[in-house]
Order: structure tokens, then C-alpha cells, then sequence
């Protein structure tokens, strides 16, 4: 007697099954010489080795050509998990939005798209809100929507409104508002003492960082919204893998018109809402 153990996976004992099919219902085995069949989740065929030679050798043949595919198929998705992690920029920065006064992003190379989500803290001077000081200015997270923006270019116009108003929903909590849809993480926006404009991208490989100076302002097409802008690396030797960045599609932002004097030096801070598109 000898017995084949057929242990892999479902779909491998139904296609040994199918194979193996018209031989049973053909006669060329019956009762006697098919001493066990055990239809469960391991399944057993056993033939007598006399008459089923040529059967236990296709058995053992299809089940080889199984394994090797499967072993094959790992092997290649080991290689395929190796690999770097790259973003999906391709066609997407041609989409990049772009007002008249904001400069060309020909010349350079589209890396991640973010989504910065948080706040605009301004200082009342005795007259207006202004960032002049080192707690004033943006401070945000960013959230990765490169893959995303790439495969849904239609929600570039709209992400940052959407977000906006379900971070407001969720009385400002970034973490609660990042659904549908719900982005990884790439790092923080934020006003460093000497109020440079400052994106950690620590969540990418290798962490990369934008320590900026506003280069071209222009007012954004919506009322209350703080403007688009064009930044580029301040050249203070601490910026690694980018060199620019636009922010567009902003949403909300700005500051209450005035302040008076007895409020001089209180701050507020004011929910807003971007899309950032790093370049190197």
C-alpha cells in the first residue's frame, strides 16, 4: 500500500480531486482497489501500488509543479517586499494646481504630496492679529496623500475643504477626522524660534526636511483662506532630500480682521487646512 498525503491548501486537494475524477467514474477503480478516500481538510488518496502506478506518478507530478509554482511565487514576492518604497508621483505632478503669480514646477522633480491639518496661531499686536512671534505660525500635522491623490486626481480640489470640515466636526482632533479617506502619516508643519517655516517629513525612508523661506504669495481663490504659496529651501544646512514646496488648496486659516488694545498679546489659533507638494 502506498499512500499519498496531499496537505496543502484547499484549492490544491479540489484540483487533485477534478483530476483524479474520471478516473473513479470511469471504472478503472472500484471498491477493491481503492482502500481509502477521506474527504477533509487533509486529504488522503491511497492506491494499490500494483494497478495505479501511472495515477500515483501524475499525483505526485501535479503536486511537484504546485509546490514549485508556490515556492516560486514566494520567492518572487520576497523580492518584490525588498524593494524600496517609492511614491506614486508618476502623472500626478502635471495635475498639481497652480495660480497665475505661483512659478512653473517643470524644472523639478514631484516627491510627496501632504495634507497638513491643524492650526494658524497669530498674536494680537494692540491693533491685528499678526505671526511675528516664535509661537506664532502654522503648526500641522501631515498626512501622506500622494498614493491617493495619484489614483483619485478628481479629490485634489476637494480633500482639503473635506478634511477641514470634518476636523472642525471633531472639535480639532487631527487623528479623529483622518478618515475617508484615512491617510498615513508623514510628519509635522511647524514655526521654528527663529520663525523659519519648518516640514519634518520623518515618516518617510530616508527622512527627509524642508527648512523653508517664502519665495511668491498669491491670494487664494477663496475668501477667508490664507493664501498659495512657493518655498524653497532657506539654505541653513538643515533642509535633506527637498528643495521646494507649494502650498495649495488651502482651506480657512485666517486670522479675525482686528484686535484692540486690551487684547494686545492674547493669541488665537485658527483651524486650517492644505495640501503641500514637495519637490526636489
Amino acid at each position: 500500500m502506498v499512500r499519498v498525503w496531499c496537505g496543502l491548501s484547499y484549492a490544491c486537494h479540489i484540483y487533485l480531486m477534478l483530476e483524479l475524477a474520471p478516473l473513479l467514474s470511469s471504472g478503472m477503480a472500484n471498491s477493491s482497489e481503492v482502500s481509502h478516500i477521506n474527504f477533509n481538510p487533509r486529504i488522503a488518496f491511497a492506491f494499490n501500488t500494483p494497478s495505479y502506478p501511472s495515477e500515483l506518478k501524475f499525483c505526485r507530478a501535479t503536486m511537484s509543479a504546485i509546490l514549485y509554482s508556490m515556492l516560486s511565487l514566494a520567492g518572487l514576492l520576497q523580492i518584490v517586499h525588498a524593494l524600496p518604497y517609492q511614491t506614486s508621483t508618476q502623472g500626478l505632478q502635471s495635475k498639481q494646481p497652480l495660480l497665475d503669480g505661483l512659478p512653473s514646477n517643470t524644472n523639478i522633480t514631484l516627491q510627496y504630496v501632504a495634507l497638513g491639518v491643524g492650526v494658524q496661531n497669530y498674536t494680537c499686536n494692540g491693533t491685528s492679529y499678526v505671526q511675528t512671534q516664535s509661537s506664532d505660525g502654522a503648526l500641522a500635522t501631515l498626512y501622506d496623500a500622494t498614493a491617493y491623490l495619484a489614483s483619485n486626481p478628481s479629490a485634489i480640489s476637494s480633500l482639503s475643504i473635506e478634511r477641514l470640515e470634518a476636523y472642525e466636526a471633531s472639535n480639532h482632533c487631527e487623528e479623529s477626522s483622518n478618515r475617508e479617506p484615512q491617510l498615513p502619516n508623514l510628519g509635522e508643519h511647524f514655526f521654528t524660534s527663529d520663525m523659519v517655516p519648518t516640514f519634518d517629513l520623518f515618516e518617510t525612508e530616508p527622512p527627509r526636511k524642508l527648512s523653508a523661506a517664502k519665495i511668491q504669495a498669491v491670494e487664494a481663490p477663496v475668501p477667508d483662506t490664507v493664501s498659495w504659496l512657493y518655498l524653497v529651501d532657506c539654505e541653513d544646512g538643515t533642509s535633506e532630500g527637498l528643495e521646494a514646496a507649494y502650498r495649495v488648496e488651502t482651506a480657512k486659516g485666517v486670522a479675525p480682521s482686528s484686535c484692540g488694545s486690551e487684547e494686545a498679546g492674547s493669541q488665537v489659533a485658527v483651524a486650517y487646512t492644505a495640501q503641500y507638494w514637495f519637490y526636489e
